[in-house]
């Protein structure tokens, strides 16, 4: 199971993976250093149940 936790700016972290998840438009090219890694995904927000579209940005957190 992976642990989201809210911030302020709208953007979702996932820390103990590496993973940062922001919304984003489809269309936008989501880069990181010299890589581009992008997967997109459909998550529902459980208190509201309005449905995100998601850009999902695979870094290392070690840069």
């Amino acid at each position: 199971m992976i642990w989201l936790k809210r911030e302020l700016n709208d953007s979702v972290i996932c820390d103990s993976v590496g993973f940062r998840i922001t919304q984003k438009a489809v269309s936008e090219i989501v880069s990181v250093k010299n890589e581009k890694q992008r997967i997109f995904c459909r998550l529902t927000n459980l208190y509201s149940r309005k449905k995100f579209e998601l850009s999902i940005t695979i870094y290392d957190s070690s840069l």
